[in-house]
Protein backbone atom coordinates (compact mmCIF):
# COMPACT_ATOMS: atom_id res chain seq x y z
CA UNK A 1 0.00 0.00 0.00
CA UNK A 2 2.64 2.35 0.63
CA UNK A 3 4.58 1.77 -2.52
CA UNK A 4 1.04 2.42 -4.18
CA UNK A 5 0.73 5.71 -2.27
CA UNK A 6 4.10 6.61 -3.58
CA UNK A 7 3.96 5.88 -7.14
CA UNK A 8 0.68 4.44 -8.44
CA UNK A 9 1.71 2.31 -11.15
CA UNK A 10 0.26 -0.71 -12.87
CA UNK A 11 2.56 -3.24 -10.83
CA UNK A 12 1.90 -1.42 -7.62
CA UNK A 13 -1.79 -1.55 -8.37
CA UNK A 14 -1.67 -5.33 -9.00
CA UNK A 15 0.04 -6.23 -6.03
CA UNK A 16 -2.29 -4.16 -3.40
CA UNK A 17 -5.32 -5.97 -5.55
CA UNK A 18 -3.40 -9.52 -4.88
CA UNK A 19 -2.65 -8.66 -1.17
CA UNK A 20 -6.22 -8.71 -0.39
CA UNK A 21 -6.54 -12.58 -0.94
CA UNK A 22 -3.52 -13.00 1.38
CA UNK A 23 -3.65 -13.37 4.77
CA UNK A 24 -1.24 -11.20 6.81
CA UNK A 25 1.76 -13.01 8.17
CA UNK A 26 3.69 -10.43 10.65
CA UNK A 27 4.20 -6.78 10.60
CA UNK A 28 6.79 -4.25 12.56
CA UNK A 29 7.08 -0.44 12.54
CA UNK A 30 10.07 1.46 11.70
CA UNK A 31 11.00 3.58 14.82
CA UNK A 32 11.24 6.14 11.84
CA UNK A 33 8.75 7.00 9.90
CA UNK A 34 9.94 10.08 8.29
CA UNK A 35 12.42 8.02 6.41
CA UNK A 36 12.01 8.50 3.01
CA UNK A 37 14.71 6.18 1.45
CA UNK A 38 13.92 2.10 2.24
CA UNK A 39 15.21 -0.54 0.24
CA UNK A 40 14.72 -4.41 0.24
CA UNK A 41 17.90 -6.90 0.15
CA UNK A 42 17.48 -9.33 -3.33
CA UNK A 43 16.30 -11.99 -0.86
CA UNK A 44 14.01 -10.33 0.83
CA UNK A 45 15.13 -10.99 4.23
CA UNK A 46 16.52 -7.47 4.98
CA UNK A 47 14.94 -4.01 4.97
CA UNK A 48 16.85 -1.14 4.54
CA UNK A 49 15.71 2.39 6.13
CA UNK A 50 17.70 5.39 5.80
CA UNK A 51 17.23 9.21 6.65
CA UNK A 52 18.35 11.97 9.39
CA UNK A 53 21.58 10.77 9.39
CA UNK A 54 21.35 7.05 9.97
CA UNK A 55 20.94 3.98 8.34
CA UNK A 56 19.32 0.98 10.02
CA UNK A 57 19.00 -2.46 8.33
CA UNK A 58 16.44 -4.31 9.91
CA UNK A 59 15.53 -8.70 9.95
CA UNK A 60 11.96 -8.93 8.08
CA UNK A 61 11.31 -11.78 9.23
CA UNK A 62 11.03 -10.49 13.41
CA UNK A 63 11.98 -6.51 13.09
CA UNK A 64 14.59 -6.37 14.61
CA UNK A 65 17.61 -4.00 13.63
CA UNK A 66 20.95 -6.02 12.56
CA UNK A 67 23.19 -2.73 11.41
CA UNK A 68 22.72 0.63 11.94
CA UNK A 69 25.35 3.56 11.11
CA UNK A 70 25.74 7.53 10.51
CA UNK A 71 27.09 9.88 8.32
CA UNK A 72 24.67 9.95 5.69
CA UNK A 73 23.79 13.68 5.98
CA UNK A 74 20.75 14.98 6.83
CA UNK A 75 18.87 15.79 3.87
CA UNK A 76 15.80 12.81 2.72
CA UNK A 77 17.32 10.49 0.43
CA UNK A 78 16.30 7.63 -2.16
CA UNK A 79 17.70 4.14 -1.47
CA UNK A 80 18.49 0.75 -3.60
CA UNK A 81 20.07 -2.55 -2.34
CA UNK A 82 22.66 -3.82 -4.80
CA UNK A 83 22.37 -7.50 -6.09
CA UNK A 84 25.32 -8.64 -3.80
CA UNK A 85 22.99 -7.77 -0.80
CA UNK A 86 25.73 -5.08 0.50
CA UNK A 87 26.19 -2.39 -1.63
CA UNK A 88 23.70 0.26 -0.58
CA UNK A 89 22.83 3.10 -2.82
CA UNK A 90 21.80 6.33 -1.33
CA UNK A 91 20.24 9.68 -3.74
CA UNK A 92 19.59 13.09 -2.31
CA UNK A 93 20.70 16.77 -3.21
CA UNK A 94 22.50 16.34 -6.63
CA UNK A 95 24.95 13.53 -4.79
CA UNK A 96 24.81 9.50 -5.15
CA UNK A 97 26.77 7.76 -2.86
CA UNK A 98 27.77 4.00 -2.65
CA UNK A 99 27.67 2.29 0.93
CA UNK A 100 28.92 -1.14 2.29
CA UNK A 101 26.08 -2.10 4.46
CA UNK A 102 27.80 -4.91 6.20
CA UNK A 103 30.74 -2.42 7.58
CA UNK A 104 28.92 0.83 7.35
CA UNK A 105 31.89 2.50 5.17
CA UNK A 106 31.27 4.93 2.09
CA UNK A 107 32.56 3.14 -1.19
CA UNK A 108 32.55 6.10 -3.10
CA UNK A 109 30.43 9.25 -4.33
CA UNK A 110 29.39 11.00 -7.27
CA UNK A 111 26.42 12.68 -9.05
CA UNK A 112 23.18 11.12 -10.25
CA UNK A 113 21.89 14.76 -12.10
CA UNK A 114 24.65 16.58 -14.72
CA UNK A 115 24.99 20.48 -13.78
CA UNK A 116 23.52 20.42 -10.52
CA UNK A 117 24.12 23.35 -8.50
CA UNK A 118 25.88 22.30 -5.00
CA UNK A 119 22.67 23.74 -2.94
CA UNK A 120 20.09 21.62 -5.10
CA UNK A 121 17.85 19.59 -2.70
CA UNK A 122 15.81 17.46 -5.11
CA UNK A 123 16.16 13.83 -5.54
CA UNK A 124 15.47 10.93 -7.71
CA UNK A 125 11.80 9.19 -7.61
CA UNK A 126 14.08 5.92 -7.61
CA UNK A 127 17.10 4.24 -7.82
CA UNK A 128 17.53 0.57 -9.66
CA UNK A 129 20.79 -1.90 -9.83
CA UNK A 130 21.80 -3.66 -12.94
CA UNK A 131 20.86 -7.48 -12.99
CA UNK A 132 25.18 -7.18 -12.61
CA UNK A 133 25.31 -4.52 -9.93
CA UNK A 134 27.66 -2.59 -12.42
CA UNK A 135 25.09 0.19 -12.82
CA UNK A 136 22.05 2.23 -11.62
CA UNK A 137 19.18 3.28 -13.80
CA UNK A 138 17.95 6.80 -12.23
CA UNK A 139 14.48 7.75 -12.30
CA UNK A 140 13.41 11.01 -11.92
CA UNK A 141 10.30 13.68 -13.12
CA UNK A 142 11.77 17.14 -13.84
CA UNK A 143 8.91 18.11 -15.85
CA UNK A 144 8.95 14.94 -17.47
CA UNK A 145 10.57 10.73 -16.98
CA UNK A 146 14.13 11.83 -16.66
CA UNK A 147 16.59 8.85 -16.65
CA UNK A 148 20.08 8.74 -16.35
CA UNK A 149 22.73 5.33 -16.11
CA UNK A 150 25.14 5.51 -13.35
CA UNK A 151 28.46 3.45 -13.78
CA UNK A 152 28.88 2.10 -10.54
CA UNK A 153 32.93 1.50 -10.90
CA UNK A 154 33.53 4.50 -12.37
CA UNK A 155 31.35 6.57 -10.18
CA UNK A 156 30.11 8.70 -13.12
CA UNK A 157 26.91 8.61 -15.26
CA UNK A 158 27.31 7.13 -18.69
CA UNK A 159 27.10 10.28 -21.33
CA UNK A 160 23.88 10.29 -23.43
CA UNK A 161 23.53 12.49 -26.70
CA UNK A 162 20.10 11.71 -26.80
CA UNK A 163 16.95 12.59 -24.27
CA UNK A 164 16.24 9.08 -22.65
CA UNK A 165 12.49 8.37 -21.24
CA UNK A 166 13.02 4.90 -19.93
CA UNK A 167 16.14 2.42 -19.42
CA UNK A 168 16.44 -1.61 -19.37
CA UNK A 169 19.52 -2.92 -18.65
CA UNK A 170 20.22 -6.71 -19.96
CA UNK A 171 21.38 -9.55 -17.68
CA UNK A 172 25.34 -9.64 -17.33
CA UNK A 173 25.00 -6.07 -18.14
CA UNK A 174 26.51 -6.09 -21.80
CA UNK A 175 23.82 -3.73 -23.22
CA UNK A 176 20.68 -1.94 -22.28
CA UNK A 177 17.76 -1.48 -24.36
CA UNK A 178 16.83 2.51 -24.07
CA UNK A 179 13.62 4.95 -24.41
CA UNK A 180 14.78 7.59 -26.65
CA UNK A 181 12.35 10.36 -26.96
CA UNK A 182 13.04 13.15 -30.05
CA UNK A 183 10.33 14.21 -32.32
CA UNK A 184 8.81 10.60 -31.17
CA UNK A 185 9.46 7.48 -28.65
CA UNK A 186 12.01 4.93 -30.31
CA UNK A 187 13.63 2.04 -28.17
CA UNK A 188 17.71 1.67 -29.47
CA UNK A 189 19.99 -0.60 -28.08
CA UNK A 190 23.42 0.09 -26.76
CA UNK A 191 26.57 -1.37 -26.01
CA UNK A 192 27.83 -1.21 -21.91
CA UNK A 193 30.07 0.43 -21.26
CA UNK A 194 30.13 3.44 -24.06
CA UNK A 195 26.48 3.49 -24.87
CA UNK A 196 27.59 2.72 -28.88
CA UNK A 197 25.66 0.84 -30.90
CA UNK A 198 26.89 -2.95 -30.75
CA UNK A 199 27.91 -4.02 -34.06
CA UNK A 200 25.78 -5.58 -36.52
CA UNK A 201 23.43 -5.18 -33.78
CA UNK A 202 20.97 -2.28 -35.40
CA UNK A 203 17.21 -2.79 -34.82
CA UNK A 204 15.19 -2.18 -37.98
CA UNK A 205 14.81 1.41 -39.19
CA UNK A 206 16.00 3.91 -36.11
CA UNK A 207 14.45 1.57 -33.53
CA UNK A 208 11.29 -0.03 -32.36
CA UNK A 209 8.60 2.11 -31.50
CA UNK A 210 6.99 1.87 -27.93
CA UNK A 211 8.04 0.81 -24.91
CA UNK A 212 10.57 -1.41 -23.59
CA UNK A 213 8.72 -4.33 -21.54
CA UNK A 214 11.74 -6.75 -20.74
CA UNK A 215 14.81 -8.42 -21.86
CA UNK A 216 14.94 -11.70 -21.36
CA UNK A 217 17.25 -12.92 -18.05
CA UNK A 218 20.00 -14.69 -19.96
CA UNK A 219 21.06 -11.67 -21.69
CA UNK A 220 23.40 -13.01 -24.41
CA UNK A 221 23.98 -11.98 -27.84
CA UNK A 222 23.19 -14.73 -30.01
CA UNK A 223 22.65 -14.74 -33.64
CA UNK A 224 19.51 -16.46 -33.27
CA UNK A 225 16.67 -16.89 -31.25
CA UNK A 226 16.65 -20.21 -28.82
CA UNK A 227 15.31 -21.46 -25.72
CA UNK A 228 18.02 -19.58 -23.41
CA UNK A 229 18.29 -16.64 -26.41
CA UNK A 230 17.81 -13.04 -25.67
CA UNK A 231 14.26 -11.74 -26.83
CA UNK A 232 13.31 -7.80 -26.55
CA UNK A 233 9.63 -7.04 -25.82
CA UNK A 234 8.20 -3.90 -27.34
CA UNK A 235 4.55 -2.84 -26.55
CA UNK A 236 2.85 -0.42 -29.87
CA UNK A 237 -0.36 0.04 -28.74
CA UNK A 238 -2.70 -3.13 -27.74
CA UNK A 239 0.28 -5.43 -29.79
CA UNK A 240 3.66 -6.71 -28.01
CA UNK A 241 6.35 -7.34 -30.57
CA UNK A 242 9.18 -9.75 -29.77
CA UNK A 243 11.97 -8.89 -31.72
CA UNK A 244 15.72 -11.33 -31.17
CA UNK A 245 18.93 -9.77 -30.20
CA UNK A 246 20.96 -9.32 -31.72
CA UNK A 247 19.36 -10.12 -34.81
CA UNK A 248 16.65 -7.78 -34.34
CA UNK A 249 13.91 -10.30 -36.85
CA UNK A 250 10.60 -10.58 -35.31
CA UNK A 251 9.76 -13.12 -33.58
CA UNK A 252 5.76 -12.66 -33.01
CA UNK A 253 3.66 -10.53 -32.34
CA UNK A 254 1.50 -10.68 -29.14
CA UNK A 255 -2.18 -9.18 -27.75
CA UNK A 256 -2.28 -8.00 -24.96
CA UNK A 257 -5.56 -6.84 -22.67
CA UNK A 258 -6.88 -3.64 -23.99
CA UNK A 259 -7.93 -2.64 -20.23
CA UNK A 260 -5.39 -1.08 -18.57
CA UNK A 261 -1.53 -1.11 -18.51
CA UNK A 262 -0.49 -4.60 -19.91
CA UNK A 263 1.54 -6.46 -17.00
CA UNK A 264 4.50 -8.42 -19.05
CA UNK A 265 6.70 -10.86 -17.93
CA UNK A 266 9.04 -13.44 -19.64
CA UNK A 267 9.89 -16.61 -17.57
CA UNK A 268 14.11 -17.44 -16.64
CA UNK A 269 14.17 -20.01 -19.94
CA UNK A 270 13.14 -16.94 -21.94
CA UNK A 271 10.35 -19.55 -23.89
CA UNK A 272 7.26 -18.25 -22.48
CA UNK A 273 5.55 -14.92 -22.01
CA UNK A 274 2.93 -13.89 -19.07
CA UNK A 275 0.74 -10.85 -19.97
CA UNK A 276 -2.20 -9.65 -17.63
CA UNK A 277 -3.95 -6.45 -17.44
CA UNK A 278 -3.69 -4.35 -14.60
CA UNK A 279 -7.10 -3.18 -14.49
CA UNK A 280 -8.42 -6.84 -14.89
CA UNK A 281 -7.52 -9.82 -12.92
CA UNK A 282 -10.35 -11.20 -12.92
CA UNK A 283 -9.43 -12.72 -16.06
CA UNK A 284 -6.34 -14.14 -15.40
CA UNK A 285 -2.87 -14.34 -17.04
CA UNK A 286 -2.16 -15.16 -20.63
CA UNK A 287 0.58 -17.30 -21.66
CA UNK A 288 2.09 -17.30 -24.85
CA UNK A 289 4.97 -18.62 -27.00
CA UNK A 290 7.44 -16.33 -27.19
CA UNK A 291 9.23 -17.88 -30.16
CA UNK A 292 6.21 -17.86 -32.45
CA UNK A 293 3.74 -16.03 -30.65
CA UNK A 294 1.16 -18.26 -30.12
Amino acid sequence: MAAYRIAQVPEARSAVLSSLAQQEQSVFTDPAPANEGRALSPDGWTLVSAGAGRVTAYDVATGRPVRTFGGIGEAPVTAAMGPDGDTLALAGGGRLELWSLRSGRRLGRGGWMPGAPADYDGRPASLEFSPGGGYIVVRANLGGPYVELSNVARRALEKQDVYVSNARVGPGDRFAALEITEERTVTALRALPGGGTPAGKRLPSRGLQGQVMAISPDGALQTRFTASGSLLLARTGDTVRGWSVPGCTETGRLGVPRKGEPITRVSPDGRTVVTISSEDLTTGPTFWDAASGR
